[in-house]
């Protein structure tokens, strides 16, 4: 990945954690990598979607 891709995509995530909710980036997520939802640990994924692990739990038994 070239720096340029690297660093919009960097923006690009900085602003969804601005601009969405909690659970519209934990569902548009698992719907992009479904296999990573399940192979990585809940405190991992919580902590790159911007979120605490206990909020990220609480976001996967309400959906």
């Amino acid at each position: 990945m070239t720096a340029q891709k690297a660093f919009a995509f960097a923006q690009n995530r900085m602003l969804s954690n601005l601009r969405d909710s909690a659970t519209e980036r934990y569902l548009v997520f698992k719907e992009r990598y479904p296999e990573i939802v399940e192979r990585v640990p809940q405190y991992a994924l919580a902590s790159y979607l911007g979120m605490s692990a206990e909020f990220l739990s609480k976001i996967r038994k309400s959906v």
